[in-house]
């Protein structure tokens, strides 16, 4: 039973397993060539007699937490017709002068990128170098793979965002694709300066520039200016989720406002319900909606702001532009017919991003996608206990996000 476990367990291809045992927690398994007969590369003719054989050990994937080391045998052949010697029967998981198989490489790449090299070289009892080197393979192989494919090849719409690097630091750019099925990460930016950002998007071919149809985006005008340049054929989309923000953060200031005017219990009251009035009006309870009444009693600019931030939020569940566009401009006239000042700098905001706000009732792609990678983003920093540099960084990330 065991014998049958470990043959599905291990898989290799062209290759078969003649015993297997185990000592001291480590599984060993020797394993054979299929196929001991080559063709000839000097007459073509068939290649099976054996010239040499010798065994080496190799390092595979775990079973059940045990270590597994391969015994592999190496067998060269001789050609009967020409006497050509030496002909090798080739390691299809090994690459030359590896001591580990390609899948035992990417396992530790992914275990490294859950937690630190040092927690790997317990958890696998190998040196720091030597699962510093695999991670560095596997990760590299990896950038290469993707770098190799978009830039050549271009891609219909990526999101663009930014994370800190350390806390109060510079910041990297996050390049996203949410519609991948395999690898999101399209690439990791050490800053997010507009000259740094069209020096890396120069390196795109023209084709691929050109067959970018939409960019999602926070409203920073290196993004704006350096995609407007780089890519011809694509609409700029502010992501909706900073346009809400905006008017969440204004409401705030309004309640802050109106709180000076309370007395004290009141003014504790509604800084203890602050939290009602951040959530959607959808998501609101009859008991809550009750307390929010309470405080509405008490001041009418309060309850006007409040409609007003929702009627705001619901813009953007409408389906059509012209729809949308619409209701921005009766929103706008009730702001200031109530004179809700809080609210004017949202007014400012919008009408001076308004084509690339509005563009997301096009495609209605939102930075959604990219915010939660960016959120495991900083797991991995956490995970990692920091990083001297952004390539680090990027090396973990891509093949954390790997399939």
């Amino acid at each position: 039973m065991q014998d049958n476990y470990i043959k599905v367990s291990i898989a290799l291809p062209d290759f078969y397993i003649k015993c297997s045992e185990e000592y001291n927690n480590t599984i060993f398994i020797r394993v054979s060539p299929i196929k001991q007969s080559l063709k000839c590369p000097k007459c073509d003719s068939i290649a099976d007699r054996l010239h040499d054989k010798k065994e080496f050990l190799v390092r595979d994937i775990p079973i059940h937490d045990k270590a597994v080391i391969l015994v592999v045998e190496k067998i060269r052949l001789r050609c009967a017709c020409c006497g050509h010697r030496g002909i090798p029967i080739t390691i299809p998981f090994l690459n030359k002068y590896q001591r580990k198989t390609d899948r035992f490489i990417e396992f530790i790449a992914k275990e490294v990128s859950k937690t630190s090299i040092n927690e790997v070289c317990k958890q696998l009892e190998l040196g720091y170098q030597e699962v510093k080197t695999a991670f560095d393979i596997y990760s590299n192989k990896l950038i290469n793979e993707i770098d190799d494919d978009i830039k050549e090849n271009g891609i219909e719409y990526f999101g663009i965002d930014e994370f800190a690097l350390k806390k109060g630091h510079n910041y990297a750019v996050a390049l996203i694709n949410p519609l991948s099925a395999t690898n999101k990460i399209i690439d990791i930016l050490d800053d997010r300066t507009k000259e740094n950002l069209i020096k890396y998007f120069s390196q795109w071919s023209i084709n691929a520039r050109k067959k970018v149809k939409f960019v999602t985006m926070d409203m920073w005008n290196g993004y704006n200016s350096s995609i407007s340049k780089m890519f011809p054929n694509a609409k700029i989309i502010i992501d909706k989720f900073h346009v809400i923000k905006k008017i969440g953060d204004a409401f705030k200031d309004v309640r802050k406002s109106v709180s000076k005017q309370l007395d004290k219990e009141s003014k504790t009251k509604l800084f203890k319900d602050r939290y009602l009035f951040k959530k959607g009006n959808e998501n609101v309870t009859d008991e809550e909606y009750l307390i929010l009444i309470e405080h509405f009693e008490k001041s009418s600019y309060l309850e006007i702001a409040y409609e007003l931030k929702e009627e705001f939020r619901d813009i953007f569940v409408l389906h059509s532009k012209n729809e949308a566009m619409e209701a921005f401009e009766r929103w706008c006239k009730r702001v200031k017919d109530n004179k809700i000042k809080e609210f004017k700098k949202v007014i400012n905001t919008v009408n001076n991003w308004y084509e690339q706000i509005f563009n997301y009732f096009d495609k209605k792609l939102t930075n959604g996608p990219i915010e939660g990678i960016n959120n495991k983003i900083k797991l991995i920093k956490r995970a990692g206990y920091g990083f001297c540099s952004c390539a680090n960084l990027k090396r973990r990330i891509i093949a954390r996000f790997a399939k």
